[in-house]
């Protein structure tokens, strides 16, 4: 995904995924960006959704720490954040609690794989009933990119300002 991204000069990535949790119970969307500084359980999060070892994350930090962009990341940062309060606020006015999960930065290598500012949105845990049920609706899809759409919107007029 983030070659073919790349290789099409893309202006932003948005990898859109389903979160599970052992916790039947766990439910909301969050938001992540590309971060070398991130939480332990940011860490542990990245580690299982890239197949490597929490050690193995630590030696990649380092190595692509000097490789990404101080503004590319900042970007993806901001593009994370007004993403997440555009889907959250959109499906809030159509469903019932809708949990903010949040925006956080880690090292996913999906992320840091793109030339772009990138996000990666989590947009319902399969783990849990309801939210699955959700999910495998069109109405709920279609809001889901509604949402998404807003974010990005959003986004490019917080940088059209920013570039004035």
């Amino acid at each position: 995904r983030a070659r073919l991204a790349n290789t099409q000069q893309a202006e932003f990535f948005i990898s859109i995924h389903a979160n599970s949790s052992p916790n039947p119970a766990a439910h909301g969307i969050e938001t992540w960006y590309l971060s070398f500084a991130a939480s332990a359980r940011a860490k542990q999060i990245a580690a299982r959704e890239n197949m490597m070892s929490a050690q193995q994350i630590s030696t990649l930090e380092l190595i692509l720490r000097d490789m990404h962009e101080t503004d590319r990341i900042n970007q993806s940062a901001v593009l994370a954040r007004v993403t997440q309060d555009a889907v959250t606020g959109h499906l809030a006015t159509q469903y019932t609690g809708v949990q903010k999960r949040g925006v956080e930065g880690a090292p996913f290598a999906v992320l840091h794989r793109t030339t772009m500012p990138s996000i990666l949105v989590e947009t319902a845990f399969i783990s849990n009933a309801q939210e699955e049920a959700r999910l495998r609706t069109p109405h709920y899809q279609r809001a889901l990119a509604q949402g998404i759409l807003q974010g990005l919107r959003q986004f490019l007029q917080t940088m059209v300002v920013a570039a004035n």
